[in-house]
């Protein structure tokens, strides 16, 4: 990018969809700062990233989307700022920040103001980022028929003062973490059903999870409301 400014305004449709060529990681380099992306009314995915080199910035984000708002995947060196606005509001995941095309050298960093979502599997999804790092200011998440929070694996920090209400699925699922503090600080409301829960399984010494929200609620039925299994994490309600 030279000197100005690039702004990406999109009304029914993706803002950005940078992308190798059919899972051919690599194929494209990124360099520069997007200063900002609107989407608003997407019937599907605010901005998608997969198996991008190089590194990209992306400033004053604000998503509105049906489907995921913010979807990497294997993507290198991407950042995510709230200098200005960010905010992600989705029917869809929220934020999806993934590594099944591939492990770049350097994982994602995002950081957003709320972030909203209302359905689909998850509304928060980090999967094995390594030393990634994701945080809001706040928001509210409901209705995922996987779990409202899911962060599989790394050491990376991730922070959501945001609400966890109910779902068919899990409240919040953090299994495999080596290291990092993950910090849910939003109360926790889920209804008498048979969803809801807690489930930390194979998380290990170093890793700290705490939640720190005034009201944490589980009606689970019949199911666990809170489970954890691994080597000694760092747990505090």
């Amino acid at each position: 990018q030279g000197a100005g400014t690039i702004s990406v305004t999109s009304a029914g449709g993706r803002g950005l969809v940078l992308a190798d060529n059919a899972g051919t990681t690599g194929t494209m380099a990124l360099s520069g700062t997007v200063d900002s992306t609107t989407v608003t009314s997407s019937p599907t995915t605010g901005i998608f990233m997969r198996g991008t080199t190089g590194s990209l910035t992306l400033d004053d984000v604000n998503l509105t989307t049906t489907g995921a708002g913010l979807d990497v995947d294997s993507s290198n060196g991407v950042t995510v700022t709230n200098t200005g606005d960010a905010d992600i509001s989705s029917a869809g995941s929220a934020v999806s920040l993934t590594t099944a095309t591939s492990n770049p050298a350097n994982m994602p960093v995002v950081a957003l103001d709320q972030v909203s979502s209302t359905g689909g599997t998850t509304g928060i999804n980090i999967d094995d980022v390594a030393d990634g790092t994701f945080s809001a200011n706040g928001g509210s998440l409901s209705g995922h028929s996987g779990a409202e929070v899911d962060v599989n694996n790394g050491s990376g920090n991730v922070t959501y003062p945001g609400t966890i209400g109910n779902g068919s699925g899990l409240s919040v699922q953090i299994t495999g973490r080596t290291g990092g503090t993950v910090a849910l600080a939003g109360n926790i409301n889920d209804t008498n059903d048979l969803g809801g829960g807690i489930d930390m399984s194979g998380n290990s010494g170093g890793s700290t999870v705490t939640f720190s929200g005034a009201t944490k609620t589980l009606n689970t039925g019949a199911s666990p409301a809170f489970s954890s299994t691994g080597s000694n994490p760092i747990i505090t309600f």
